[in-house]
């Protein structure tokens, strides 16, 4: 997938943290999400998400590696309850994943895909990172 053709999202201002690397990769994050929406709404879902797909699975290893990498290193408390909910992220787009080779010809599959991405996305950010960022930020000063 091409991202240098993609205009990146600017955060909401309820999801920047205020950590650089995780606002950042938040925003890469919600940039693929519109595009597989916009995608899904011009009839492309099919074709794209199976991109998106390949680039979400990458990422999120990624992404949570790192915030996984600034928990241990602050010895953040929370760590196992967080851990778990990016455990289960994972293990929801792994299925997704199978799904998709499964019942390629069911078009309401993109749309369920999104809305459940960007409604995972939105809620851990808002619930669970912004309660990491601050105490990241607490560590630092």
């Amino acid at each position: 997938m091409n991202l240098s053709k993609l205009k990146f999202a600017e955060l909401p201002e309820e999801l920047v943290t205020g950590v650089d690397t995780i606002d950042r990769q938040h925003a890469a994050l919600i940039t693929i999400v519109n595009h597989l929406l916009a995608s899904a709404q011009e009839g492309e879902g099919k074709v794209q998400l199976q991109n998106i797909m390949s680039f979400l699975n990458s990422y999120v290893e990624t992404h949570f590696t790192e915030e996984e990498k600034y928990m241990r290193k602050y010895k953040y408390p929370e760590y196992e309850s967080h851990y778990r909910q990016h455990q289960y992220f994972k293990r929801f787009v792994k299925d997704l994943n199978n799904k998709i080779h499964v019942e390629k010809s069911d078009p309401m599959l993109h749309i369920k895909a999104i809305k459940v991405i960007k409604d995972w996305l939105i809620n851990h950010v808002i619930k669970v990172d912004m309660l990491l960022a601050n105490f990241l930020k607490n560590q630092k000063n």
